[in-house]
């Protein structure tokens, strides 16, 4: 989905979305599932600052036990949109950054980019794993 940033600045309400992530993912997410998401929209000055809330019940295959279960993700991040590469480099350090010359951003990219980024991989803690198949792994 992609949006004009210019279009959504200082909304009144957050907007909440939903959307189905199901192409791209990493391999450890088990199937496809929906996210929902709010943002806000704000300018500062030579860029727009996306401020971005995400939460999901994430399929994910434990990458130490194999075993699937369902993780609660929540991720709030800030993005800098930036007009073009120079003033990207100017604010790389204090934003995660992304060029919009024509200040249209996908959404759904930039979801599927975080989930590569920050989705878990791995039950919690090491207690809630499959101890079964930990056994059999360790027999190998």
């Amino acid at each position: 989905m992609k949006i004009d940033i210019k279009k959504k600045l200082n909304l009144a309400e957050k907007p909440q979305e939903k959307m189905l992530m199901d192409e791209r993912l990493p391999a450890h997410i088990a199937r496809p599932f929906e996210l929902s998401y709010t943002y806000d929209v704000q300018s500062k000055g030579e860029f727009y600052l996306l401020k971005l809330n995400e939460k999901a019940e994430i399929p994910i295959y434990c990458q130490r036990c194999m075993q699937e279960f369902l993780c609660d993700y929540e991720l709030e991040s800030e993005l800098a949109i930036c007009p073009n590469d120079q003033i990207a480099e100017k604010y790389h350090g204090l934003y995660d950054v992304i060029v919009a010359s024509d200040d249209v951003v996908d959404f759904k990219e930039i979801l599927i980019d975080n989930l590569h980024l920050f989705s878990p991989q791995f039950h919690k803690k090491v207690g809630d794993c499959d101890q079964n198949q930990l056994k059999l792994m360790q027999n190998d």
